[in-house]
């Protein structure tokens, strides 16, 4: 997917997101995935690609495009474009992952995991030759997390699950009225 042809559709090629999204020395593209809090216990299986982030860094300005995941016979477009502390937030950790001795000398691919019903965006290490996979967490207002801190599977679920329990009983209960369930 080309990202010239969405962000045309999307934005003025002018604009200066624009062209730290084409232009950035420093720009990556990643895949998208999310997992609900009802599907925590599943972990890896139960997660849905949501589509891609493009990021850059040019002359201070830290830059973020979200794609869709396209249906079947559709092109992706872009949903939307953000900058300021918390995509630099995200950059520097994709750095900071990147010196961790255990993906030093390893294949690996790093996506974006979230978890939108707390609020947490973590990188997901998927190391290609081993079942060894990592989280390191790079947003998020949970107290049990340590930023940039990478996790295994059961210490990262361990950490999240007491605020995704409340926050399940929470949509189960008080927002029960708001949704017309009863």
């Amino acid at each position: 997917v080309l990202l010239t042809p969405m962000l045309r559709s999307f934005i003025d090629l002018n604009d200066v997101r624009a062209q730290a999204l084409l232009t950035a020395p420093v720009r990556y593209k990643q895949q998208v995935y999310t997992l609900g809090l009802q599907d925590l216990d599943q972990g890896s299986a139960a997660v849905t690609p949501a589509g891609s982030r493009y990021l850059a860094l040019l002359n201070g300005l830290a830059v973020a495009a979200d794609a869709t995941q396209p249906a079947a016979n559709t092109p992706a477009k872009i949903a939307g474009i953000s900058s300021g502390p918390q995509i630099q937030q995200a950059i520097d950790a994709i750095a900071a992952v990147q010196r961790l001795p255990d993906v030093q000398n390893a294949a690996y691919e790093l996506v974006t995991l979230r978890v939108p019903g707390i609020l947490t965006e973590a990188y997901w290490v998927k190391l290609i030759n081993g079942t060894d996979h990592f989280y390191v967490p790079f947003l998020s207002l949970n107290k049990q997390l340590n930023l940039g801190t990478p996790y295994n599977w059961a210490d990262y679920l361990q950490r999240i699950q007491a605020v995704a329990q409340k926050n399940l009983a929470f949509y189960a209960t008080d927002m029960a009225g708001v949704t017309g369930r009863r």
